[in-house]
Formats: C-alpha cells, structure tokens, sequence
C-alpha cells in the first residue's frame, strides 16, 4: 500500500501505480530506475510543498546531487515547450 499525506492522495498514487503496471506489463519487471517530473499549478507555496514531499518519500537519487526542486516544475504557460526540448545528459 502507498502512503500519501491524505487516504485520497495516496489511493490516487496506488491507482497511477497499478495503470503503470498494467500498460508496461511484462516490461514493468525489466525497469531498475524511473525518472519522473511533478507539474503543479503556478503556485509558490504548493510547489514547495510537494518539493519537501518529494525529498521526504525518499524519491531522490541518493547518488547524484540533484534537489527536490528539479523533480517538480510549476506549470505555467510554456512549460509544455520547455519540457518537450532536448535536455543535454
């Protein structure tokens, strides 16, 4: 069972969880690593808040140096265009 701040949040993650699974299928079991990115509302604070909830479920890569900032972008209008631009690895 996944843990959220809320019953309602964490039944939507379990529920993100088990789709994820269901799509990938048997795929699902070769993954050692999942990268993600949270897209909130342009709001400061929920940014934030999500941030430290990111850092606190332990979601960071411990091995590289990344912040709990670089996992959630606040969405604003052209975020679509800067997420869909190539990153440099």
């Amino acid at each position: 069972m996944i843990k959220g701040p809320s019953a309602e949040q964490a039944q939507v993650a379990e529920a993100l969880f088990l789709r994820a699974r269901e799509v990938l299928g048997d795929a699902f079991r070769t993954f050692r690593d999942v990268q993600f990115l949270l897209c909130v509302p342009a709001f400061n604070t929920l940014q934030a808040q999500t941030a430290i909830r990111v850092r606190k479920a332990g979601l960071l890569d411990r091995e590289s140096k990344e912040d709990e900032y670089s996992k959630v972008v606040m969405y604003t209008p052209g975020t679509h265009a800067r997420l869909a631009a190539p990153h440099p690895d």
